[in-house]
């Protein structure tokens, strides 16, 4: 509850937030001093003290606050915002919460605590939205903005000991939340619409000019609960005991067909605030109906000597693999990231998979037999009836006795590596031995699962 929030508490929060960006922008030189320290490198603490000064005073609380009322001049907080239609537009973003009252699916249905915000200075201004982001008392759900947006009394002295100043801390940053536009202005990259009135007279044109903005605020709610539905740890375990006779089996949420739109390009955070946290990616959901098919064939070369090689297995395992790249491009590393990685590999080997079976049955038994460049592990797992015909006793015998399913793994492995080093050029060389074989182990993972259902001709 905001009134049991405490002078001290706000203090605190305030104090908490301005260590958490010191420590943000100053992290590698730390790792460095520290390291200077146990060598007892007198220069380097020096020089690495002398680099760190400008950052402590910069993060002092009174000349913090001097910036962040400047950064309140220009920040336009909204629900929607101008720069998700161009971001090079100038045009207003609105604050709109009122609730509209009719029967239609809009904006305004999905109650949300998201608050999105830009500058037409771009990202320099943006760590202001993170303090108002921040939670005063963590795991409470309140943040400063909800407390400053309510006139809190534990706001009134807590941003300065001298009340004036601390007051006039508390309306800069008041009067940017409200952001109450006096005089609405859109901008030469706006779109607009001209929606006709009802005509006076024959010969009239009467009508109303209709800006359209970016719902951000709407679309990240859909982005955040799409990605927490398919990556959350419930979900994982469900989908992962799928294959499991003796696990509780639950529903689990799949999702196909979704479709990326990136605003921003590279520079996502010069559109909003909400929109530098998706990547600049917004998710489109199919609105068709579902087109039932059988299962296709995939194009194999004559001459290709792996199923690997094809482009039809690219094509169908596009959008995991588009996952699997945006995840890396994250370039963050925790427990819900490695989880979301895991699934995002099981998912893309299940497709590997399930190509394989495909493969196996709409192709007549033997087809194998005219792909002289194919690998014999291969042959052994995508034309498994080819050792029931009469005449290939020896290819029966090779498939019971052979380890191909080993073959099969690298294989996988060596694609998957394959793509990601193409994908990722710049650092190619961090795709090791580590990653390859944690390729090996998923794409073995799917092998046993299909062999304990009995499925993919594996067996």
């Amino acid at each position: 509850m905001i009134e049991n929030i405490t002078e001290l508490q706000v203090k605190d929060a305030i104090q908490a937030f301005l260590t958490a960006q010191y420590d943000k922008k100053t992290e590698k030189e730390h790792k460095q001093l520290a390291k200077a320290i146990e060598d007892n490198d007198v220069a380097k603490i020096a020089e690495l003290n002398a680099f760190l000064q400008p950052f402590k005073d910069k993060y002092q609380k009174a000349n913090w606050l001097i910036e962040a009322q400047k950064m309140a001049e220009n920040v336009q907080v909204g629900t929607h915002v101008s720069k998700g239609v161009h971001p090079s537009s100038r045009g207003d973003n609105v604050n709109f919460r009122q609730a509209v009252q009719n029967s239609y699916v809009n904006t305004q249905t999905l109650a949300s605590r998201f608050l999105d915000a830009n500058s037409p200075r771009g990202a320099i201004d943006l760590p202001l939205v993170t303090f108002f982001e921040w939670e005063v008392v963590a795991g409470s759900g309140i943040k400063m903005r909800d407390v400053i947006l309510q006139n809190s009394p534990a706001v009134a002295h807590s941003f300065a000991d001298d009340e004036a100043l601390s007051k006039h801390y508390q309306q800069a940053f008041l009067d940017c939340l409200n952001n109450q536009i006096k005089a609405p202005k859109t901008h030469e990259t706006n779109k607009q619409i001209l929606w006709a009135l009802p005509q006076d007279e024959p010969d009239s044109d009467n009508y109303v000019t209709l800006v359209p903005l970016y719902p951000s605020v709407l679309t990240h709610e859909v982005f955040h609960k799409i990605n927490q539905n398919r990556y959350s740890d419930d979900n994982k375990t469900a989908r992962d005991n799928r294959s499991k006779k003796t696990a509780e089996q639950k529903p689990y949420i799949t999702m196909k067909d979704l479709a990326t739109v990136q605003l921003g390009g590279t520079k996502p955070q010069n559109v909003s605030q909400l929109m530098s946290k998706q990547g600049g990616r917004n998710y489109l959901l199919p609105s068709v109906p579902p087109i039932f098919r059988q299962a296709q064939d995939i194009r194999i070369s004559p001459n290709a000597t792996s199923v690997f090689a094809t482009k039809a297995l690219n094509y169908h395992a596009k959008e995991a693999l588009q996952a699997l790249f945006t995840l890396i491009k994250t370039n963050y590393n925790n427990v819900n990231i490695r989880d979301a990685r895991k699934a995002i590999l099981s998912d893309i080997a299940y497709q590997v998979i399930s190509i394989g079976e495909t493969i196996q049955t709409v192709r007549p038994a033997g087809w194998s037999k005219d792909y002289h460049n194919l690998s014999m592990n291969q042959k052994y797992w995508l034309d498994p009836k080819r050792a029931e015909l009469d005449g290939e006793d020896d290819f029966k015998t090779a498939r019971e006795s052979e380890d191909w399913r080993t073959a099969i793994e690298v294989d996988f492995a060596n694609w998957l590596q394959g793509i990601l080093k193409t994908e990722f050029k710049a650092f190619a060389h961090d795709f090791a031995d580590p990653e390859h074989n944690e390729w090996r182990r998923e794409i073995a993972d799917e092998i046993k699962k299909a062999l304990r259902l009995g499925k993919g001709g594996l067996a």
